[in-house]
């Protein structure tokens, strides 16, 4: 709902006047949060995840393919092992 609220708040043409609370009643969602997420003050918890996380999944992928190695021949990777990978 939220980010048809978003998408009907983009399309509005420049210079039409955006009204948070009708767009938040007619989509059944929280008006502050469409306001701070329309005006980029809020990310969404998905985005908000990928900026905290440490490896893109290319990385992340190479590290899990490591350890597989790792492990068939009978070497579990040490933490201090993962660390220095990664």
């Amino acid at each position: 709902a939220l980010e048809l609220a978003l998408e009907e708040l983009k399309s509005l043409e420049p210079g039409q006047k955006v009204n948070f609370t009708a767009t938040a009643k007619k989509y059944g969602c929280d008006r502050s949060t469409l306001s701070k997420r329309f005006r980029g003050l809020q990310a969404s918890r998905e985005q908000q995840y990928e900026n905290q996380r440490h490896l893109n999944d290319q990385q992340e992928k190479s590290l899990l393919q490591y350890i597989d190695d790792l492990c068939k021949r009978g070497l579990p990777p040490t933490h201090q092992m993962l660390r220095n990978f990664a």
